[in-house]
Parts: C-alpha cells; sequence; structure tokens
C-alpha cells in the first residue's frame, strides 16, 4: 500500500516529459513530500482516531498533500502547539482522506490491529 500511494499518488510515472532542471527537481521534492507526509501520517490516524473514529487512509491522504504545497504547509503546522487550525485540519482530513464506512470489508488499520 505504502507504494502505492507513492507511486499512484505522487506520480513518478510522469517525469518523462520535462525538462532536464525539472528532472533534477521533481523526484527531491516528492521524496521530501514522502518524508513529511511518512512522519505526519502515525500521529494523524491516531489523532482522528481518538476524536472522530474515523482511519486516515494512506492513498487519500497522500492525494491530498500532494494536490498544493497550501494543503501540505496547513498539515504541517496542526502538530504545532499554537496552531489555531488544527480541528478545521482534522475536519478536512476527516471529510477527505478517510476510510468511506463500510460493514463489510476491513480496512488496512483494522487489518493491522487484528493481528496484534
Amino acid at each position: 500500500m505504502i507504494f502505492k500511494a507513492w507511486k499512484s499518488q505522487l506520480k513518478f510515472d510522469h517525469l518523462h516529459q520535462v525538462s532536464e532542471r525539472h528532472l533534477q527537481i521533481l523526484p527531491k521534492t516528492r521524496l521530501l513530500l514522502i518524508a513529511v507526509a511518512s512522519s505526519l501520517y502515525q500521529p494523524l490516524e491516531r489523532g482522528l482516531w481518538q476524536k472522530h473514529r474515523k482511519r486516515l487512509n494512506l492513498l487519500k491522504f497522500m492525494k491530498y498533500l500532494a494536490t498544493s504545497a497550501r494543503q501540505l504547509w496547513r498539515v504541517m503546522r496542526w502538530s504545532s502547539a499554537n496552531n489555531p487550525d488544527g480541528e478545521a485540519i482534522e475536519n478536512a482530513l476527516g471529510r477527505y482522506c478517510c476510510y468511506d464506512k463500510r460493514k463489510k470489508c476491513l480496512n488496512f488499520s483494522e487489518m493491522w490491529e487484528s493481528l496484534a
């Protein structure tokens, strides 16, 4: 799932028709986004579950962050203690980045917890 999120949402396969300069910059910025998203995913997932009983979907989360630098910046500020936007960010993530409620199948987080 992790590699699918990176490949699908960060569009690593769309590097073939760019200038040489872009070819030097794009993979580095995408890898930086992966590092930031990886450090934020677990605390956000835990926070959304505790407050809203919703599970963060990794694919939707990566797509949300890759959409714009502004979204990434807002999510990065979520972890700061003096962030007045905290609730708004959690609501946006809950709306756009969480699993849909289904009764039949378990999502990745639920399967992982059932193994523990």
